[in-house]
């Protein structure tokens, strides 16, 4: 495919692709059908995709873009996927977007700027792992869905967030988490999260170990009242040097039921 294109196809359609795709720097959008990849994706800048995707390779398969990948329905993921967006500048932002993961044998590679996850299932019986500089973003969209995987390699976390932070903003939906979860720094806005029975949500860091954990609830405030100045002496240090911020108000709910919740550096709460 050598310039942008879009194929379009009717709702119970299904788009095949039966072997390499390749693109010349151009974008792609598949709309209004559900797609099927069984090999490779690489060489365009944007891909878009409207409809469910099945990654059904029977090894390794990749994804890789310039720009941004954005997948507007949940994926199923049979092979063992790396999804890449990167264009080789540092000083350049790249999104990959989810609406969940809804099945599947196969396990997750993810290396961009940022990974918008927005509350769906996202389920895989092998590992998920991301590498996001500027962090992975759960947002809200459905409530009471889960985020679970399983790791095959003893002391790896089946969701491993690699030296990045990870953001929960998922406003007023309610989100499980069913694995064990690494992250380098962990910061909780709003949503309802539910950590499950013998689960560790971690923080820390390859590079030096530290890991840290804030979370801001309804009843936050940056007032100590212990002085009757004007002072934000309760306020997160180093909240507004954050690459993601708050997208309206704080509202984070946490509940545990023999879980472990670990911060390798300061909790803050």
């Amino acid at each position: 495919v050598t310039q942008d294109s879009t194929l379009t196809g009717g709702n119970s359609d299904l788009i095949y692709f039966g072997s390499t795709l390749t693109g010349s720097t151009n974008d792609l959008a598949l709309e209004n059908s559900s797609v099927e990849f069984i090999s490779n994706v690489s060489g365009f800048a944007d891909l878009t995709v409207d409809g469910q995707v099945l990654f059904n390779a029977s090894g390794d398969q990749s994804v890789t873009t310039q720009n941004n990948q954005t997948y507007k329905s949940p994926v199923e993921i049979n092979s063992i996927l790396t999804v890449t967006a990167n264009d080789g500048n540092e000083a350049t932002e790249e999104t990959v977007v989810m609406h969940g993961i809804s099945s599947g044998s196969g396990s997750l590679v993810l290396t961009a700027s940022i990974a918008e996850l927005y509350t769906a299932d996202y389920i895989t019986n092998g590992s998920q792992k991301y590498i996001c500089k500027n962090g992975v973003r759960v947002l809200g969209n459905l409530s009471g869905k889960t985020w679970q995987a399983t790791s095959s390699v003893s002391g790896v976390s089946d969701i491993y967030i690699t030296d990045c932070p990870l953001f929960l903003d998922f406003g007023s939906n309610s989100f499980s988490l069913n694995a064990d979860l690494t992250a380098g720094d962990i910061y909780f806005y709003s949503g309802a999260l539910t950590v499950q029975n013998s689960k560790t949500i971690r923080a820390a860091k390859e590079s030096n170990g530290n890991g840290n954990i804030a979370l801001w609830g309804t009843s936050y405030s940056s007032v100590d009242p212990r002085y009757s100045d004007s002072n934000s002496r309760f306020a997160y240090y180093g909240y507004e040097n954050l690459v993601y911020k708050a997208a309206s108000s704080f509202g984070a709910s946490l509940s545990t039921s023999l879980a472990n919740i670990t911060a390798e550096g300061n909790f803050y709460a």
